[in-house]
């Protein structure tokens, strides 16, 4: 592994394991977000992503032990709310499991952005859908209340997957913007190309991007790219195959603090391109 590829990564996945299409039960999830903690590429995992509303659930499943856990909880109602629900978990569960962002889907991102970054400490991730008309002003919004995006790029129905002119429209007025983000969905394959949308014996595929795909494009935009070179790198079937070899550490870096990382149901495909061939 170079160093530029496990810069691209580091701390790059939160885990993703209760959604689909993986849709673990809480104690297989948990299980294996305890088994990766421990494992030598514990430096690759960031955060267990939770439903708000499964919390006191995942702290059944977590038991006593070691470090608290970094939780990042999935919000699905009113966030004010919500972000108020996840305070006193944390005052309940602290030196077991400490919720640090939320992730809230909802039209309204400025109700979000400004209701959530209210509480101290709790870091806020809007999903933003780049095909929708109010989408800039909603990105603006994200803006001006210093909070990150998110975009989901993929799901269990073809129809889920945005098209490439989309994903360039979010990544290049997020990155006009100042806005730095997270993705999620159909992002546990290092390359675009056609791949099943479940892991269903006959489940029917898609074109996908893959997360280099993305990590790329967005590293391109930061190190002052125009948006064509963003576009080839979200197309090419190996991505890295068109970049600098190894891409310059500072190149990097600036990629990551514009791409945050990514939301997959999968800890261990990501990691697969970084093993050398048997």
């Amino acid at each position: 592994m170079i160093d530029s590829q496990r810069a691209l990564l580091a701390g790059a996945i939160d885990y993703a394991g209760l959604f689909p299409p993986a849709s673990l039960d809480m104690a297989q999830a948990a299980g294996n977000y305890r088994r990766y903690l421990a494992s030598e590429d514990r430096w690759a995992l960031n955060r267990f992503i939770c439903p708000v509303g499964r919390l006191q659930e995942l702290a059944i499943a977590r038991g006593h032990g070691g470090d608290p856990w970094r939780i990042a909880a999935a919000g699905s109602g009113e966030p004010y709310e919500e972000a108020a629900a996840i305070a006193r978990f944390n005052q309940d569960y602290y030196g077991r499991l400490r919720v640090e962002a939320i992730e809230a889907k909802t039209p309204d991102a400025h109700a979000v952005a400004t209701r959530v970054a209210a509480h101290r400490g709790l870091e806020c991730f809007c999903e933003l859908n780049p095909a929708a008309p109010e989408f800039r002003s909603t990105a603006e919004a994200v803006q001006r209340a210093g909070v990150h995006a998110k975009l989901r790029t993929g799901g269990v129905v073809a129809e889920a997957i945005p098209s490439l002119e989309l994903v360039l429209h979010f990544l290049t007025t997020c990155h006009d913007l100042g806005i730095s983000f997270k993705a999620t969905a159909g992002l546990h394959h290092p390359f675009c190309g056609s791949y099943p949308l479940t892991y269903e014996p006959d489940a029917p595929q898609a074109l996908m991007y893959g997360f280099l795909n993305l990590a790329l494009a967005a590293t391109a935009l930061a190190s002052g790219a125009d948006p064509a070179r963003a576009a080839e790198l979200l197309a090419a079937a190996d991505p890295w195959s068109l970049t600098p070899d190894p891409w310059p550490l500072s190149s990097i870096e600036a990629g990551r603090r514009f791409f945050l990382g990514f939301g997959s149901c999968s800890f261990e495909e990501p990691l697969l391109w970084l093993r050398p061939p048997a």
